[in-house]
């Protein structure tokens, strides 16, 4: 577990799939131990990744560039990106940009999980 002042992050791996879980505010001041977690994982060789962000209550252009990190990183792996939400201000900004082009929204980890374990 990664701790700052605004935001808690929680990284572990099942198999080929990384899973970081964020709680708190992403931005520019705090983006740093996400986006370690993340490299971290695809270092230790996942394939696919879930950020959970449902306890995420501000994301801005940092979150984004995070997401797109874990993008870049599993698209060599052939893998896929999995982004939890809820309804709330994170949800409406990944559909404003239409993130659903770029990675999986669903609504809880176990569905992404579910999803990469069907054949």
């Amino acid at each position: 577990m990664i701790l700052t002042d605004d935001l808690v992050i929680e990284k572990r791996a099942e198999g080929d799939i990384g899973i970081v879980k964020a709680d708190g505010i992403i931005d520019l001041a705090t983006m740093r131990p996400m986006r370690e977690a993340v490299r971290a994982l695809l270092a230790d060789g996942v394939r696919h990744l879930v950020l959970d962000l449902c306890s995420v209550g501000y994301m801005d252009s940092a979150g984004i560039s995070i997401i797109m990190t874990a993008k870049r990183g599993v698209s060599e792996k052939h893998g896929e990106v999995y982004v939890v939400i809820q309804p709330g201000e994170v949800q409406r900004v990944l559909e404003l940009i239409q993130m659903d082009r770029v990675v999986h929204l669903v609504p809880s980890p176990e569905e992404a999980l579910s999803h990469l374990s069907s054949p």
